[in-house]
């Protein structure tokens, strides 16, 4: 409902070395580009978003899943997820309905 918080799941194993990339309905971009974290938050997040203020809502945790605060409908779309590092990757397709 809005106003909540919501936290998509990667359901993925994400390692310091990984770099996880969050695109939120074709062309916002979250991601982790710096290979440090600190404590449950990425310490370097890099998000493009000039119109919507989602920017200030957004945090990459440290197992890689995306959390989003004071959620709007506007927040409804699709997000996919990209991890890459060392060992390989992998990717998922993430819908989010904000009522």
């Amino acid at each position: 409902m809005e106003g909540d918080s919501v936290t998509i799941e990667s359901f993925m194993t994400i390692t310091q070395e990984d770099r996880v990339t969050w695109i939120i309905n074709g062309n916002l971009t979250v991601e982790h580009i710096e290979y440090f974290w600190d404590g449950y938050n990425c310490t370097d997040v890099q998000c493009t978003d000039r119109e919507n203020g989602l920017r200030d809502r957004l945090q990459v945790n440290l197992d890689g899943s995306l959390t989003i605060t004071n959620v709007t409908v506007t927040d409804s779309g699709d997000y996919w997820l990209s991890v890459s590092g060392r060992n390989g990757g992998g990717a998922g397709l993430y819908t989010v309905v904000v009522c």
